[in-house]
C-alpha cells in the first residue's frame, strides 16, 4: 500500500510539472486592414508545454483513479 501511495505522489508531481499552467503569455497581431487585428493569450507548464487547468485536473483525476483501482486490487 505504501508503494502505491509513493507512486501516486510521484505521478501527481510529474503531472503538475508537465501540465499545471504556471506561465501566461500573450501576443497581439496588428493588421493594416480594419478588423483583422487580434490578440491571444496562452498558458504553459513549467517545462513549456501549452496546457490548461482542465488538462491538469484531468490528468490528476486519472492518476488518482488508477491509484484507487490499484489499492482495491491489492486488497482483494
Amino acid at each position: 500500500m505504501r508503494r502505491i501511495a509513493l507512486g501516486t505522489v510521484a505521478a501527481l508531481i510529474v503531472a503538475a510539472i508537465a501540465l499545471a499552467p504556471v506561465q501566461t503569455a500573450g501576443y497581439c497581431a496588428d493588421s493594416p486592414m480594419s478588423g483583422a487585428s487580434f490578440c491571444d493569450t496562452t498558458t504553459a507548464s513549467l517545462i513549456g508545454l501549452q496546457t490548461s487547468v482542465w488538462a491538469w485536473a484531468g490528468a490528476s483525476v486519472l492518476v488518482l483513479a488508477v491509484a484507487w483501482w490499484l489499492a482495491r486490487r491489492q486488497r482483494s
